[in-house]
């Protein structure tokens, strides 16, 4: 039988497993390729509430990362929680060797609006970006952080995009989930003379839902791992993210949905 092939997620780990690493993991099995793990921090959470955080000691990420880089094939990589200067750090030496894709997400506060990571962090991840980073995922509040500036429309968010690539010196996704309309574009901003390409969906109702992001650029990274280029792995990661929307599971709460981060692509 042949090997499928290997995506690593570097990310916290979500106890209700909507977002993080098991988002990561569901969205890499639904792509066809298999997952590694480097556990970044414990979050205690569900839907709607983030009770604790604890960010993973800076010899464990060390410890994992020797374990899977050196014994796999990882054909993308994949990180979300960083929670401090010092985790990055760490990350970005053990990578060093890597020419595999890097997707970032930049995970800084979660929807809650709990705070994630370190205030230290943010600079440290910027830097990192700019060195190494294939293709950073923003959503609108992570791009005006970055940026300094508030982004109020979908004309906004495009031009956002271009400043972001031009900032970072990497592909740009600033996804469009959080603004209004019948659709929900992403805009893709690839390099300077490259046109900013629009990724549009219907926009589904009652998909404010915990993990999206997470699994949205778990499939980018998983796509990528599959040998697609750029512009076909989001679009194709943007199908499968259209389908979970499409589906979410209502547990206890029907009014507080998480994803279903398991449902099937058109094509692996």
């Amino acid at each position: 039988m042949k090997c499928p092939a290997v995506a690593l997620t570097i990310a916290g780990s979500d106890s209700c497993a909507g977002a993080g690493l098991q988002a990561d993991l569901k969205a890499f099995t639904a792509c066809g390729v298999y997952g590694l793990t480097v556990a970044t921090a414990i979050v205690a959470e569900r839907p709607g509430a983030v009770l604790s955080v604890e960010a993973v000691s800076d010899r464990s990420i060390a410890d994992q990362l020797e374990a899977v880089l050196h014994h796999y094939p990882v054909a993308s990589i994949k990180t979300g929680l960083l929670p401090s200067a010092r985790s990055i750090a760490v990350v970005r030496a053990a990578l060093q060797s890597s020419d595999a894709p890097l997707v970032v997400d930049p995970v800084a506060v979660a929807s809650t609006g709990t705070t994630l990571a370190s205030p230290d962090a943010r600079e440290a991840l910027i830097d990192w970006i700019r060195e190494r980073a294939t293709l950073v995922t923003p959503n609108r509040a992570e791009a005006e952080l970055f940026l300094g500036a508030p982004i109020s429309d979908l004309g906004d968010a495009r031009d956002a995009a271009m400043a972001l690539q031009r900032l970072h010196g990497c592909a740009v996704l600033l996804k469009g989930g959080h603004f209004d309309g019948p659709e929900a574009i992403d805009w893709l901003a690839m390099g300077p003379t490259e046109a900013v390409e629009a990724i549009r969906a219907p926009r589904l109702p009652g998909t404010d839902i915990h993990g999206t992001g997470c699994a949205y650029s778990a499939a980018i990274a998983a796509k990528l791992a599959l040998g697609r280029p750029l512009l076909a792995a989001v679009r194709e990661a943007r199908l499968y993210l259209h389908d979970v929307l499409a589906h979410p599971c209502h547990w206890l709460n029907p009014n507080v949905p998480g994803i279903k981060a398991l449902a099937p692509t058109s094509e692996t």
